[in-house]
């Protein structure tokens, strides 16, 4: 046994994982177990949110976790391995083991592979990964849809194991293992070379004929016949003979089998089952794959991956499982084999130059050295995976996130310098202040005080300082990161999703080493699924993380935050902001300084938050601030000092209220009267112009009443989209303004209009409020927005028959985009940027469409006369989707979330909720899929208005989202059966279906009566129940009926309501792998009421499974003495056998019943009949299973203690196999003696495992010693 290392201290010294898709899988690892490290202690739990199931222990000297997958399944695999990542943060590879089917043979070496051999992954390739067209299916192979190439340590270690003399020293050592487990474990033996048979590909397993109940299975469905090829008789003569059985037919005949072979190769991974041999035979010459398996395409992007798999079948349709078991633990072998010579990355022994990984030199500091982990010694099967952390970096940071900062005005060179002196700026960074509440700074004004400009140059201060700082070798660190929250960009851009992924962007490419918290796996999913929570957690680990690498000899490091304009993020989210920012205050506070966190926040008065310590400095009450507006003043009006001059200078001043967009703008009007000579008029206009910035805006908009129209159009375009490029905005106003142009066409073509007759057009268009920034059009302040967004009634009154309301405003834009659209066709352009406007028109078209829904304007008419096939070709020629041209309208809603067109499509066209052809076949699955809350309310409930508490469902089908990525329906499969599958209890989204009786006609009504069933909704079954078309036998997905589920979960006034309808008492659960009736299922799960309600209604209490088990079988091993009594009277009879000839009384002892084992004894059954098959007793099987108190109960009893199982397993044997000294004493004491010399050593050796006792433990040298004292007669 290898050596066993000291027990962890905890998960993160867990390196390496083993996933197993099926219980048979993980039971063969858990055997090879070296040690079970819950054994001697308490499990060392999971993360929060985890719902993997893990075992931890000991494998060849490493410490391991293994983890059950609740199924088969490249999307269960990654789903695990995702979760495992956060309870076990330092795992680097993930071992996944068990069974696959196998090519015959090896594609690149050509030698042959047969069953029980073992494959060990090179590569994988998802073959299921793709598009289907008419002509065929083609996988998707571009780099970014691919499976990525195995990292540089893994591509290491199976160039190690794949020369000649490591795959004699690996096959050795799984021959060894294989043989002591099967030593141990007997019933692993291999089945036979005689059943290795290989039939040619093009010859089928048989097949059911058409409307013809198969004679074997008794079945009609379509498909192979489900029983093996020797009971129908599989044609031998098409077989094919190979040397690899030729060689071992010999020995086969002396029962001595050929050892299992190592082969390397591709692993073919989808999420399907190949019984296909043809299939097989084209998928491994398309992609030299040599196995074929479910899970490693799951875990391969998620988890450095090897796969590990015994072969277990053919891939062909004469698949069996008489194979599984062999080759599952031969696959477990393997593993344990490769574990001994793996080299697992040891933190606590690693040191290298800076000491980042391991342990830190006194003098270096964590972040003296920026650069990317270039300075670690790192060897090749030890190495960081770089190239996914910098994938991650790269979903951090989105478009959009520094516009803000880039575009804000930067100060006159004359102004802002005043807060350096300031004294709240300086107690800010005085270190000495840092334990006295000034760590938060926060900057306050009026909208448009200029509190934009102020913060860049703080921020830029910032960052000039650090550089002289760092140029003069300071000991001292320094991390600068900013955010400029934005409420005319994206949505990143003005919430605190955004602020939080640009924080961590900036955070971890400052500190490349501190890269390292990437890899414990929350990050892993797709940008789009990084939440609030999520980030702000990664945001305190890499806090914590810089606070925990810095020690007093190392020096300090001052991280600062920079955050501008809060107000223009939502007030709820930003209180959520501020309570996290307290907390990482405290968190650098206390460890002595050596980490200094500030923040530098700025917004306006308004909301109202506050912080407990926080410092807030007022523009609006600054010397300095009014210094600044004074000195811009002189610097851009320039008059000639002249006592005019002055006076106009002074009166800008004084009613500008410190407003600085107050003053750019009213300074740019006086420049034009200037430049037009009119100097003598200047103050005048001046006592014109409104002190209010609102009036002064609605000055700005009456000046002329030119093209107002255009200005109209303007508004509506900037105020109701996003952010548009120069372009877009360009195009999109000539298709507004002049649509019969016979130049349009032409014009709208790139490259027709200069980008500074675009610029001009804007400026002119929007009357100097709107400005191109990073290529977008916006207003010139958020003010502007705000003013137009509250005051919409007063500015139509203002504008004459024109209206800037947000339902007429998109359905005018709808308008224009429909015009963009039909006026094209995709003949006519070659490039997606050839008309510049069409992108967006295709693209938001329906969603204008569906806002202005929202405001109460009819889209009928649009509806009925929507060009969806054009639109569908568009969105095809320019790659904006994966719709196909049979795609329904009602899908496309339900994917892009527009709930109001879908309540219309759905009045107007009642039967167009149909499945389809798309991915996800049904629009209700669609909307799921992307979480559309409010397209699932709209498709489950048509109502007439949309309800609008509709958000309370949102954390249900974000849950049932998920579920789908995991488990996708079947085709043809409805909702109600898929939810009811795959939700262990009914949530808001189940019950809010179960409500939803008028959408019941859409899908299968029984269906719905499973759901209501399973969720125990005794209101929906009596409804449903009242319904013709209701077919009460029918089976669910499970092939399982109405009442079997009723009996199963014990919900018996529906099994009465049921009962009543006449649903049938003999039809329960029946498919591939299991017979069950409604009795049994109630009786297995200990539902009195319905056990004796469908005796009651005379059940066949004779009825047996596929095993042979009865009603009394199942209610003797579940201990349950009123089921035994009554079914023992009205039922079979106590000696009815199993199919392994097993009684109700062997099924009582092996579980531990003793009030059963009572009252069975009570009648004419022996106490010691032995089972039919293995010959096994009531006492034999107590003992073997460890219940001390039946095993003394029978020896009271005077059950024979002398019997022999299988021939030569004595009571003490199966003492010995149960671990128990105790039963291995009472045995004794009552005269178990017999103990055959052919198994002595066997005995002996059984607990040199060690072995605890209930009673108490005994150690090797005490079973020897008992163990020859009990046997002098064979020593």
């Amino acid at each position: 046994m290898a050596a066993v290392p000291a027990r962890p201290h905890g998960r993160e010294n867990f390196h390496i994982a083993i996933i197993c898709a099926l219980s048979l899988e993980a039971e063969m690892v858990e055997l090879m177990l070296d040690k079970d490290w819950t054994d001697d202690g308490p499990s060392f739990g999971k993360a929060v949110g985890d719902t993997n199931v893990y075992t931890t222990g000991v494998l060849s000297d490493h410490n391991v976790v293994l983890c059950y997958m609740p199924g088969m399944g490249g999307n269960n695999a990654a789903a695990c391995a995702a979760s495992l990542r956060i309870s076990f943060p330092k795992v680097e590879i993930a071992f996944v083991v068990g069974i696959c089917g196998v090519a015959p043979k090896d594609p690149q070496t050509g030698e042959h592979v047969i069953l029980g051999d073992c494959i060990i992954s090179t590569a994988a390739t998802q073959y299921d990964f793709g598009r289907q067209y008419p002509d065929g299916f083609s996988i998707k192979t571009s780099v970014d849809d691919s499976l990525s190439r195995a990292n540089a340590g893994i591509r290491a270690a199976i160039s190690k194991l794949r020369t000649r003399r490591n795959i004699r020293k690996l096959t050795d050592k799984l021959v060894a293992h294989l043989q002591d487990l099967q030593q141990r474990e007997p019933d692993l033996r291999h089945p036979g070379m005689e059943k290795d048979r290989l039939f040619r590909s093009d010859y089928d397993h048989g097949q059911h004929l058409p409307n013809t109940r198969c004679t074997h299975c008794d079945k009609d469905t379509p498909g192979a016949c489900s029983k093996d090829c020797n009971e129908i008789k599989c044609d031998l003569t098409f077989t094919v003979s190979r040397t690899e059985h030729s060689s071992v037919e010999s020995a086969s005949k002396e029962n001595v089998h050929r050892h299992p072979k190592v082969h390397f190769g591709r692993f073919g991974s989808a999420n399907m089952v190949v019984k296909a041999g043809m299939f097989r035979d084209r998928i491994t010459k398309q992609h030299d794959v040599i196995a074929f398996e479910m899970e490693g395409a799951g875990t391969w992007d998620v988890l450095p991956t090897i796969v590990i798999k015994g072969a277990c079948d053919y891939a062909d349709s004469h698949k069996s499982k008489e194979w599984q078991q062999y080759a599952a633990v031969v696959a477990a072998s393997c593993l344990k084999a490769v574990l001994a010579g793996w080299e697992s990355f040891e933190p606590e022994r690693e040191i290298n130059k800076n000491g980042l990984l391991g342990k830190r030199k006194a003098t270096e500091s964590p972040v003296r050295d920026f650069s990317l982990a270039q300075h670690t010694d790192i060897n090749s099967s030890q190495a960081v995976d770089i190239q996914r952390r910098q994938d991650i970096l790269k979903k951090l940071n989105f478009v959009g996130a520094t516009d803000r900062v880039d575009n804000v005005t930067s100060g006159h060179s004359a102004t802002c310098h005043w807060l350096k002196k300031h004294k709240l700026y300086l107690d800010w960074l005085d270190d000495s202040q840092y334990s006295t509440n000034h760590a938060t700074l926060w900057i306050k004004g009026k909208a448009g005080s200029g509190k934009s400009t102020i913060m860049k140059y703080v921020l830029t201060e910032a960052i000039n300082s650090c550089k002289k700082r760092q140029a003069k070798r300071n000991k001292h660190q320094e991390v600068i990161v900013s955010f400029f929250f934005n409420a005319r960009g994206s949505e990143l851009e003005k919430t605190i999703v955004g602020l939080y992924r640009s924080l961590l962007f900036q955070l971890f490419t400052k500190i490349p080493v501190m890269q390292e918290i990437l890899d414990n796996g929350a990050l892993n999913g797709p940008s789009h699924e990084y939440g609030q929570e999520i980030l702000q957690n990664v945001l305190c680990s890499a806090m914590q993380w810089i606070d925990e690498h810095y020690q007093e000899e190392i020096g300090r490091i001052q991280v600062l935050y920079f955050i501008d304009a809060l107000d223009e993020c939502p007030e709820d989210q930003i209180r959520d902001m501020l309570r996290l920012f307290e907390r990482l205050s405290h968190m650098s506070g206390a460890h002595n300084g050596h980490v200094l966190f500030r923040v530098c926040f700025s917004s306006r008065h308004y909301p109202s938050i506050s912080m407990k310590i926080c410092q807030e400095l007022i523009l609006d009450k600054q010397p300095g601030h009014l210094e600044d507006i004074s000195k811009y003043i002189d610097a851009e009006l320039r008059l000639e000092s002249t006592v005019e001059a002055e006076m106009i200078k002074a009166q800008i001043l004084e009613k500008s209220g410190q407003i600085f967009l107050w003053v750019v703008l009213v300074v740019q009007m006086l420049v034009k009267e200037y430049d037009r000579g009119r100097t003598h008029t200047m103050r005048k206009k001046l006592t014109e112009i409104p002190k209010e910035l609102d009036k002064l805006f609605k000055d700005i908009i009456l000046r002329d009443r030119d093209n107002v129209e255009e200005l109209v159009l303007c508004i509506q375009w900037i105020l109701y989209t996003e952010p548009l490029t120069i372009s877009e905005f360009y195009f999109a106003m000539l298709w507004g303004t002049d649509p019969t142009s016979s130049n349009l066409a032409y014009h709208s073509r790139k490259g027709q209009t200069t980008l500074e007759d675009m610029q001009r057009y804007v400026l002119n268009s929007s009357k100097g409020l709107a400005e191109v920034a990073s290529g977008k059009v916006q207003f010139i302040h958020e003010s502007v927005r705000e003013f137009f967004m509250k005051e919409q009634a007063l500015v139509d009154s203002w504008i004459g028959p024109h209206s800037i309301g947000a339902g007429i405003s998109h359905d005018r834009l709808k308008g224009i985009c429909q015009q963009q659209l039909k006026s094209v066709a995709v003949k006519d352009y070659e490039f997606d940027d050839d008309f510049p406007f069409l992108d967006y028109a295709v693209n938001t078209l329906l969603w204008h469409a569906d806002r202005a829904c929202s405001y109460g304007v009819s889209q009928v008419t649009f509806l009925e006369d929507f060009p969806l096939q054009r639109w569908l070709e568009h969105k095809d020629h320019l790659n904006t989707s994966d719709y196909t041209s049979t795609t329904s309208l009602l899908y496309i809603l339900a994917e892009e979330d527009l709930p109001y067109l879908i309540r219309q499509e759905i009045v107007r066209n009642p039967m167009c909720n149909q499945p389809g052809n798309e991915q996800y076949e049904l629009p209700i699955y669609a909307a799921l899929a992307k979480g559309n809350t409010a397209a699932v309310v709209e498709l489950l409930k048509p109502t007439p208005v949309l309800p609008v508490d509709c958000g309370i469902y949102g954390e249900a089908v974000y849950s049932a989202r998920l579920i789908l990525q995991i488990n996708p329906p079947r085709r043809g499969q409805c909702p109600a059966s898929w939810l009811t599958e795959h939700q262990p209890k009914p949530d808001k989204l189940v019950r809010f279906l179960l409500s939803c009786t008028d959408w019941i006609d859409f899908q299968d009504v029984t269906e719905w009566l499973h759901m209501a069933t399973r969720y125990n909704d005794i209101e929906v079954v009596e409804k449903l129940l009242q319904r013709k078309d209701i077919k009460l036998d029918t089976c669910n997905y499970e092939g399982c009926t109405p009442l079997y589920v009723a009996a199963r979960e014990g919900h018996t006034e529906i099994a009465r309501h049921l009962l009543a309808k006449g649903a049938s008492v003999e039809k329960g659960q029946v498919n591939d792998d299991s017979r069950q009736s409604p009795l049994l299922a109630a009786t297995r799960y200990g539902h009195e009421d319905v056990f004796h309600m469908l005796l009651d209604n005379n059940a066949d209490a004779f009825f047996a499974d596929e095993n042979g088990l009865t009603a009394l079988h199942v209610a003797g091993y579940r201990d349950n003495i009123s089921m035994v009594r009554r079914l023992s009277k009205h039922g079979p009879s106590l000696e009815t056998r199993n199919r392994n000839g097993w009684l109700p009384l062997h099924m009582a002892a092996f579980h531990g019943s003793l009030q059963v084992l009572g009252l069975m004894l009570n009648t004419m059954v022996s106490i010691d009949t032995p089972t039919t098959v293995g010959g096994y007793t009531a006492m034999w099987l107590a003992a073997r299973n460890g219940h001390d108190n039946v095993v003394q109960w029978l020896i009271e009893k005077k059950a024979n203690v002398q019997i022999n199982a299988d021939g030569h397993w004595t009571l003490l044997h199966a003492a010995v196999a149960s671990k128990s000294p105790y039963i291995f004493r009472l045995l004794l004491q009552a005269g178990a003696t017999n103990i055959p010399a052919e198994t002595f050593n066997y005995l002996i050796l059984w607990p040199s495992s060690g072995i605890s006792g209930v009673a108490e433990p005994l150690d090797f040298w005490d079973w020897l010693r008992i163990v020859r004292m009990s046997s002098s007669s064979i020593m």
